[in-house]
């Protein structure tokens, strides 16, 4: 699946076409990028002032978020 939106490339590229499972894996692909979503934009914004990713991370886990 791509989206598109304001950039000349896809925001979102999840593909799943040879899964078992496809829509099922869609969500949990989707629900496991959702959680970065924030952080690769920022870091796509402004990257010298981004948080390190395993920082960002720890952050996450800090939350129970993540997986």
């Amino acid at each position: 699946m791509f989206v598109h939106g304001a950039y000349d490339h896809a925001e979102l590229d999840l593909r799943v076409d040879l899964h078992d499972h496809a829509v099922d894996e869609l969500r949990r692909a989707f629900e496991e990028y959702d959680l970065y979503r924030g952080y690769y934009r920022d870091r796509g914004r402004n990257p010298r002032e981004a948080i390190p990713q395993d920082a960002f991370v720890a952050q996450l886990a800090a939350t129970g978020a993540a997986r």
